[in-house]
Parts: C-alpha cells; sequence; structure tokens
C-alpha cells in the first residue's frame, strides 16, 4: 500500500511523523508532497505517485495568501485541483478506513479525522470502562468542540450525551459522538461489513452507528471527553451542500423508524 501526504506538515506538526512512522512500521510506503509551485499539484502528485491512499490535511499551506491581489486566484485552484484529483480512480474515504480493519492487529480500533485529535488520556479513560462479564461493541463518549474564527480557536465546548433516554433515542437526536468519539471492536467491524462505502454519503459515522444499532451490538457509554472535533472551515461538504446533507439524515431517519416498528411488530407476532 502507498500513501501520500499533502501537504507536508511535518515541520510543525509532529502528528504526521508519527504517523509515516508507524505506517512504515507496518510495511506502508508514504510519500510527502511538498512542490506547491506546479500548476496543479495535487493531480499531479496523486498521478506521478500513483498512490492508494491520499491523506489530505488542511488546504491554508496549499494557498497562502500574499495581499498582492490574485488572492481569490489562489484559493479558486485549491477546488479545482482537489476535483480533477478526485476524477482519478478513487473510491472515497470510508474504503480507507476499512482498509484499516484488515491492517489493525489490536482488538480495538480508533478512527481519527485529520484535522482532529484526541487528548492522551483518551484510549484509556474508554478501555477501562470493559467489563470481563459483559460483551461490548463499541466504547463511545462526548467530545470536545473546538471552533475556529478568524481570530483562532474558542475555548473547548463539551457536546451533550443525555444518558436520561436510551441509546436508540440518543441516536435520532443525533447525539452519538463524531468519528473520533468512539472506539469500535475491530471483530464487530467485520461483522459489520466495516464502513458503508458509497461515496455520495453524508453523516457516514451516523450511518454506521444505525447499522451497529440493528445489528444489536452492546453500545457501553464513557462519561469523560477526551476526544477533539475542530469546526474550522464553511468548506466541508456538509456545509457546501446542505440539501444532501438534511436528505442524507431524513433518509437515516425513516430507514430507522422502519426497522423499528418491524421489530415491534415481529416481537407482537
Amino acid at each position: 500500500m502507498r500513501v501520500l501526504f499533502a501537504p507536508d506538515y511535518r515541520a510543525g506538526n509532529p502528528y504526521q511523523q508519527m504517523l509515516a512512522d508507524a505506517l512504515r512500521d507496518h510495511g506502508i510506503q508514504t510519500e510527502f508532497l511538498s512542490d506547491y509551485r506546479r500548476l496543479l499539484p495535487l493531480w499531479r502528485g496523486v498521478k506521478d505517485f500513483d498512490c492508494d491512499l491520499l491523506h489530505l490535511h488542511w488546504p491554508e499551506k496549499y494557498y497562502q495568501r500574499r495581499g498582492d491581489g490574485i488572492d481569490l486566484l489562489r484559493r479558486l485552484r485549491y477546488p479545482t485541483d482537489l476535483r480533477l484529483a478526485f476524477s482519478t480512480p478513487n473510491r472515497g474515504v470510508n474504503v480507507a478506513r476499512n482498509s484499516i480493519i484488515e491492517l489493525a492487529r489490536g482488538a480495538w480500533i480508533q478512527y481519527l479525522d485529520a484535522d482532529d485529535y484526541l487528548l492522551p488520556e483518551k484510549l484509556m479513560s474508554q478501555l477501562t470502562e470493559l467489563n470481563s462479564s459483559k460483551k461490548i461493541d463499541v466504547i463511545y463518549s462526548p467530545v470536545f468542540l473546538e471552533y475556529w474564527t478568524s481570530c483562532g480557536a474558542l475555548p473547548l465546548a463539551k457536546s451533550v450525551i443525555d444518558c436520561s433516554i436510551d441509546i436508540y433515542a440518543q441516536w435520532f437526536g443525533w447525539q452519538l459522538p463524531q468519528t473520533g468519539g468512539s472506539l469500535w471492536s475491530k471483530n464487530f467491524l467485520e461483522k459489520l461489513g466495516g464502513w458503508n462505502p458509497d461515496r455520495d454519503l453524508i453523516c457516514d459515522e451516523h450511518e454506521l452507528y444505525m447499522r451497529a444499532l440493528q445489528a444489536e451490538g452492546s453500545f457501553q457509554f464513557a462519561p469523560i471527553a477526551n476526544a477533539v472535533y475542530r469546526i474550522w472551515s464553511d468548506q466541508t461538504r456538509a456545509h457546501r451542500q446542505p440539501i444532501s446533507l438534511i436528505s442524507n439524515k431524513s433518509r437515516l431517519i425513516q430507514e430507522m423508524r422502519a426497522w423499528l416498528a418491524e421489530q415491534k411488530n415481529s416481537r407482537w407476532c
């Protein structure tokens, strides 16, 4: 497997180097895209490196502002280049996530979006919730929300998970955590068939939660938040495609309601 990192943030962010080193320990080849003077560097990098995975980080470095009157053109270069890069054969982020299931050697899998981060105690605080007498498939916790403005990061705000309602009500209230807030049993992920590879899907973690509930997975709540979800851009897919977001949420809710109604009817038969 070959992974291309873009942009190259190793100088200011040790996370990228640590991730690359861990991947190399598993025999995975890594490369960093650093030449942004070329025309359409993302598209050229994907094409030249022939990578299996593109690990795309924050784009700010890609279109640095210089105040010389053509910053708008630099901003337009990024989505154009990104669209061309994604027009090359690729199968989306969830296929990449599923490849992790195949590579994983441990019993538990932690997913993390590239612009989010975990606090040092995150994994241990969740694993302490394990009970030898009870089978657990998913451990979930609130996350910290880190909102960014033009002036920098705002104080962390903790997401709300209402423990006075059951797991199904939490799902319908969209309270189950964003990707980084959960820890998944590898065996259970394999049973579910992994993440949905549909590239048109938005709210993919909630679709995975839905299938986990329908498969009667055992969820364990861990109250301490140790994952940080950064909300820093209005150019994410959910922001750019609000109609698709609403449509996806509505479809998932309708599908879950139909499944619950079917379960209720079958138990009364």
